[in-house]
């Protein structure tokens, strides 16, 4: 993982482990909310990243947040 630091300078390293999926995805939100700053999510596979923005999604529609 050599070349991610080499392109992210990293503030904080945070592990979110052990939530359900709902409670992973609350607390992306409210801390991406608090923080006003850019996210970066890994998820193991294209199915968990789908199923992340799709419950994230659902958030997004009463606020102006662009989610890519």
């Amino acid at each position: 993982m050599d070349f991610l630091n080499n392109l992210f300078t990293y503030k904080n390293n945070i592990v979110v482990q052990g939530l359900t999926d709902e409670l992973s995805v609350q607390y992306m939100y409210n801390n991406f909310k608090q923080n006003d700053e850019n996210m970066l999510v890994v998820t193991a596979s294209m199915y968990e990243a789908n199923k992340f923005f799709q419950t994230i999604k659902l958030y997004n529609e009463n606020d102006n947040i662009i989610i890519k």
